[in-house]
Formats: structure tokens, C-alpha cells, sequence
């Protein structure tokens, strides 16, 4: 699972955060808390921790993501790297605020594509469209239907629980 810096800015837009991105092409698989004076980076994490745990002056081997929310002893002061990508929250908001919101993004982002293969993995399986249909339902939660050119019904959500007189009668023995 990977997701964009750019993304987890967009997700982020309620906090008004200032950016710094350099590399916006670089993946990030998971979050974690910056360590006050850390160092190394490891560059699939986006840290997040008070501006004040920042070291002005990195040296870095690979690329960084971090969002810093900024606290009184950070000074205003950020380091700049060709390989730093920085996200930068006022001091208003919560460190636990803005650490649940990347990691709802990125369990978000991590459900669509477990969705997606196993969607992907029914259709390489030949399995067939019904079966299809009953775990699009299963994944979105919405009722689905597959119709042809003719505007026959080939498949729907079945088993729903409501009485639904578009379908009634229109189901198709065999096809």
C-alpha cells in the first residue's frame, strides 16, 4: 500500500497546514511519532511530532516525510533538504488530532486496495457475475445491478431485505 504526500495534505486542509514538499513522488506505507533529534528516516513512514523534536540542521541520505506541529520552543525555524518533505500544523491543533487524521487516510486508502484485489481476484478466477455482484455489494455496501445493451437485468444484489418491484419478475432463469 502506498500513498502520496500530496494526498495525506489534502486529507490534512481543516489543520491549514503549510507544505514543503520537495519529492512529492515519494511513497508512504505507514505513520509513525518523530523522536526528539531524530536523524534517520526511514523514507516509507511520514513522522509526525512537535517542530521543537526537529534538528535544524539534517544531513539525509534518503528522502523524509514529516509533519511537525509547531510549539513554542520550535522557534518558527524548519530545516530545508532537497530530500525533506514537510508539512507544517499550527499550534492549536493536537498532536493525536493530527496523527488519527493521516492514519484514517492511510487504513482508508489500505481497505480500496485489499477491495480491489479481492474484486480483481473474482474476475481472474472466473467467478461468476453474480458472485461478482455479492461482493461489490459486500465491499461498498450499496445494491448493484449489471444490465445489458438491451436493458435486460444480468445480475443484482440479492438477499437485501426490501421489497424492490424494479427487479421483481425480471430476474432471468438462465442467461
Amino acid at each position: 500500500m502506498e500513498i502520496r504526500i500530496n494526498s495525506i495534505l489534502e486529507r490534512l486542509s481543516q489543520f491549514s497546514p503549510e507544505a514543503r514538499i520537495s519529492d512529492g513522488s515519494v511513497p508512504v506505507k505507514y505513520a509513525g511519532l518523530l523522536e526528539k533529534n531524530q536523524k534517520v528516516f526511514d523514507p516509507g513512514c511520514i513522522y509526525i511530532g512537535p517542530a521543537s523534536y526537529l534538528t535544524y540542521q539534517l544531513n539525509m541520505e534518503t528522502a523524509a516525510n514529516i509533519i511537525c506541529i509547531e510549539d513554542r520552543k520550535s522557534g518558527g525555524r524548519f530545516p530545508d533538504s532537497p530530500k525533506l518533505n514537510l508539512i507544517i500544523i499550527g499550534k492549536s491543533f493536537s498532536m493525536a488530532e493530527v496523527f488519527n487524521r493521516v492514519q484514517d487516510e492511510i487504513v482508508r486508502r489500505q481497505r480500496l486496495i485489499n477491495s480491489s484485489k479481492q474484486l480483481l481476484d473474482y474476475i481472474t478466477e472466473g467467478k461468476g457475475i453474480q458472485q461478482i455482484i455479492k461482493l461489490g455489494y459486500k465491499l461498498i455496501g450499496n445494491p448493484m445491478c449489471i444490465i445489458d445493451t438491451n436493458f435486460r437485468l444480468l445480475a443484482f444484489t440479492r438477499d437485501i431485505g426490501t421489497e424492490n418491484l424494479t427487479t421483481k419478475g425480471k430476474t432471468p432463469k438462465s442467461y
